[in-house]
């Protein structure tokens, strides 16, 4: 899946800290944990932080084309509520 969801590389720990990058501008912070996998998909805590970003990114992606958001220098602007529901809350 092509998307803007990156890790920040620390080298001196097993930490790993994703971002999502609107440009060169703007970068999203999110959250991370500790890498024990050689990739996120293979540690189920880092693959549902990264699958969240993914729908954040798409929600973005999708305000961005429809001119429902915008962004300005280093500031987005517009309608950034959204909510997600999380897998728990569709059982």
């Amino acid at each position: 899946m092509q998307d803007n969801i990156n890790a920040i590389p620390i080298e001196t720990s097993n930490l790993r800290i994703y971002v999502i990058r609107i440009n060169n501008e703007i970068v999203i912070l999110a959250n991370g944990g500790i890498k024990s996998t050689i990739t996120y998909n293979e540690d189920p805590h880092l693959n549902a932080i990264v699958e969240l970003l993914q729908k954040i990114n798409m929600y973005l992606n999708s305000r961005l084309r429809n001119s429902k958001i915008h962004y300005y220098q280093k500031n987005l602007y517009g309608d950034l509520n959204f909510y997600l529901k999380d897998q728990q809350d569709e059982k």
